[in-house]
């Protein structure tokens, strides 16, 4: 029984890789260690008082700190929580006190102030695009002056026992501090937001993958200006929770709490201003230093000292994750018998080209006088051509040519000066990456676009999650991640790709098997037009040929792509024609045939061999 209790664990440390469990789980683990060694050594660590007064502790710090290690992961940050806090309680003081307000109007009005000071913080950071530490600084100072302002020379006290419910009751059966209770669920609703919704998944995307989330059309600004909010609110919940434990409102209240907040919040593995990390870690990484501080106070350690301890941690738990990070980044998954993408299995050749089917009828898509400006350079001057349903058509041209700035417009990331873009016939406006994917555009861009924190069928789906079917559910955006799933390996299957695991991050994929999770995004939405941008680059020779043949598939399958590469071969083997820019200009529109050759393309890229463009 004792060999098969070890086996277990060893075997799942195994099977989901110790670099994974180090990063999920460590902190975990260190909390239990140290609280089962608090518990061994000190007679009144697990008594009732004294794990209730760590919860009640823990309360207010969860509050603020899930939805600020939440910010941290799409991006942002806020140094003006404590003062924000400071502020709440002073203005709920006040509204009671001097203005003589009932309680739950003096709430919801600081509620909607605080809302105030997250929108204004959202806007300056997300919106406008300012420094998110100069900004927050400056908000920490300009709360607390103000929270300073309006206290004067008097404190406010006595607010009410109906308003002291809310920070010194307790449950009848546990009895459990309330606001132990509501830190649980306001944490609880958010982390399940995080996960399992739209907005949450969005938001991490953000910080993750920002340009990623662009390309397929999500509202960054708006997804960051959210967690603002969030914060704020948090920060108004903590405050009146103060208030009400206190019984008092000093200005000094939440002085410095940013800083304990950001130190829970990157003790949890958070990425300062990044997209890594996990959510549900944060509220572990605020009870370790609850329980830090307990147990320094339970052996009388010095409070001078006991910040150097806590620094020392902050600054081990930093290395061991740079440690575990690098040793994940150099894990790679090994290919297994009859993987497609591994390097020691054959890949499926692309068909000769007298085997091909000639592309018949009208273009799909057409770009006529498209130009594009950046200042005084012109990315693309007058650029004019079409692609065939079942054609792959190279875009070839040197660096700087003005390839990516096309596939860019194409796709409504940049929007032309001048010209047209013709779909089906008709003049379409691409304002936007959602305008074109509402007209059947897809892109694997040069730097793939996914995030790669997100697993393949998050990234298939990134932008498009599928709903459950009942009307709750819907109206909260909550997603059908089982329906992702078994689209995801349908649509890989069908492409021949195999990939170690349904929820390994992509970052952990070889190379090969990224851009099939990219190439598998485009075909999988596009109706009829899919534009790739290097989709080849940094790869080996046998991830290369995959990717081919999954491009020629797509053309097989009656869409028109357009393909962006500097590799002349690929365009002999798997390109119908080509189009050659130079600084902006097409300068050749060509056939590739058995005459083609790549010392004609190379002339033509680089100039050496003059000819007039002629337009199929």
């Amino acid at each position: 029984m004792s060999a098969a209790l070890v086996a277990a664990p060893v075997s799942w440390i195994r099977r989901r890789g110790l670099t994974d469990v180090a990063i999920r789980y460590g902190l975990v683990a260190a909390l239990a260690v140290m609280s089962a060694f608090l518990a061994l050594t000190r007679d009144t660590f697990l008594t009732v008082t004294n794990i209730q007064t760590m919860l009640l502790t823990s309360a207010v710090s969860i509050v603020i700190a899930v939805p600020l290690g939440m910010l941290l992961q799409t991006g942002g940050v806020d140094f003006s929580v404590g003062s924000a806090l400071g502020l709440a309680v002073v203005l709920g003081g006040r509204f009671m006190a001097d203005l003589g307000w009932n309680p739950l109007l003096a709430c919801a009005v600081v509620m909607m102030l605080l809302v105030c000071v997250g929108l204004v913080n959202g806007t300056l950071c997300a919106r406008w695009r300012l420094s998110p530490v100069v900004v927050t600084i400056g908000m920490l100072f300009l709360l607390r002056g103000l929270a300073f302002v309006l206290t004067g020379s008097e404190i406010r006290r006595d607010f009410g026992r109906g308003f002291a419910y809310l920070g010194r009751s307790r449950t009848v059966p546990f009895d459990i501090p309330f606001p132990v209770i509501i830190a649980a669920v306001w944490a609880g609703v958010l982390l399940v937001l995080w996960y399992r919704t739209r907005w949450g998944r969005h938001a991490h995307a953000c910080g993750a993958g920002e340009e990623a989330a662009i390309d397929v059309g999500i509202n960054v600004t708006r997804s960051r200006l959210s967690l603002y909010v969030l914060v704020a609110v948090g920060s108004g919940i903590g405050g009146l929770i103060q208030l009400s434990r206190l019984d008092s409102a000093p200005a000094v209240t939440g002085q410095n709490l940013e800083l304990e907040l950001l130190t829970a919040v990157l003790l949890a593995g958070v990425a300062f201003m990044g997209g890594h990390g996990s959510a549900a870690n944060i509220m572990t990484g605020v009870l370790f230093l609850t329980v830090l501080g307990n147990g320094l106070i339970q052996y009388r350690v010095d409070t001078n000292w006991s910040r150097v301890v806590e620094g020392a941690v902050l600054v081990s738990s930093a290395g061991f994750q740079v440690v575990i990070v690098r040793a994940a980044r150099c894990q790679r998954p090994q290919p297994t018998a009859g993987d497609p993408n591994g390097e020691a299995t054959a890949v499926t050749a692309v068909a000769p080209r007298s085997a091909r089917a000639e592309a018949k009828g009208e273009p799909v898509i057409e770009v006529e006088g498209a130009t594009k400006r950046f200042g005084p350079v012109a990315a693309l001057d007058g650029v004019t051509f079409g692609v065939r349903p079942g054609e792959v058509v190279a875009l070839l041209g040197d660096n700087g040519a003005g390839k990516t700035t096309l596939v860019r417009a194409l796709t409504g990331v940049h929007a032309l000066d001048e010209g047209s873009v013709i779909v089906r016939g008709s003049v379409v406006e691409l304002n936007s990456p959602l305008d074109a994917q509402a007209l059947g555009i897809e892109a694997v861009h040069q730097r793939l676009g996914v995030v790669g924190i997100f697993d393949a069928s998050e990234n298939l789906f990134l932008g498009r999650e599928p709903l459950v079917s009942n009307v709750v559910g819907r109206s909260i955006g909550w997603i059908d991640k089982r329906h992702m799933r078994s689209e995801t390996a349908a649509e890989l299957h069908k492409l021949g790709v195999r990939i170690p695991g349904r929820r390994t991050p992509v970052a952990s994929l070889s190379g090969g098997q990224r851009q099939s999770v990219a190439v598998a995004r485009a075909g999988r939405w596009a109706r009829s037009i899919v534009l790739l941008d290097e989709p080849t680059a940094a790869l080996g020779v046998q991830q290369s040929a995959e990717v081919l043949r999954l491009v020629r598939d797509l053309a097989e399958a009656g869409m028109a792509v357009l393909l962006v590469t500097h590799d002349m071969p690929q365009v002999l083997e798997v390109c119908d024609r080509f189009v050659v820019l130079r600084r902006g200009r097409v300068v050749a529109v060509e056939a590739v045939d058995e005459a083609t050759s790549v010392e004609r393309l190379v002339g033509l890229i680089t100039g050496a061999v003059s000819t007039a463009p002629t337009h199929d």
